[in-house]
């Protein structure tokens, strides 16, 4: 399989986890990003990435919003620990 520099691929509705087919793999960022539209404007509702290797560059579904406000910082970490202790902390 020949590697491109940007691939376009559509991922399972229910998780958004799992591959579900890989539509496009071309070099050009430009060719890149109008497949990508072209892509959703195919398919509205699916899930689909513009990649870079393994960095996301464009995706059609919002990011977890518990980790796109706290990350993995240890502050939520300790939150969300606390939040189960019948004392506060």
């Amino acid at each position: 399989m020949p590697h491109h520099a940007h691939s376009i691929d559509r991922w399972d509705d229910a998780t958004g986890s799992n591959l579900h087919e890989h539509l496009a793999g071309v070099n050009d960022f430009l060719f890149a990003r109008a497949c990508f539209a072209a892509a959703v404007k195919r398919w509205p509702h699916a899930k689909i990435t513009l990649r870079s290797g393994a960095r996301i560059i464009e995706k059609t579904w919002p990011a977890d919003e518990r980790r796109a406000i706290h990350g993995n910082s240890a502050s939520w970490q300790r939150q969300r620990n606390c939040a189960a202790l019948p004392v506060a902390c």
